[in-house]
């Protein structure tokens, strides 16, 4: 079983490793969209919004299931207080 983590370390490395990239690429101050795919059973009904059902794959974050994982992502994003928009796959 792979260690539980709180969602927002979780995400909180997602978006650090996405303002790294931005910043090596000196794209940090523009406002780009951002994909990314969540592999795992969610429940979506629009294309910026998905609703984990249950983490798999021996993976655990608490406070995740049931949540909008677009949404916490974002979050996450803004924390960071670079300018990038959401948009998500899934």
């Amino acid at each position: 079983m792979i260690p539980s983590v709180t969602f927002w370390k979780l995400f909180d490395h997602v978006a650090e490793c996405l303002g790294d990239f931005m910043e090596k690429r000196e794209i940090k101050d523009k406002k780009l969209p951002v994909g990314f795919t969540f592999s795992f059973p969610c429940r979506q009904s629009k294309l910026d919004e998905g609703y984990l059902i249950t983490w798999t794959k021996r993976f655990k974050a608490s406070g995740v299931e049931g949540a909008d994982v677009v949404q916490l992502l974002n979050k996450a994003i803004r924390k960071r207080g670079f300018p990038a928009s959401d948009t998500s796959e899934f």
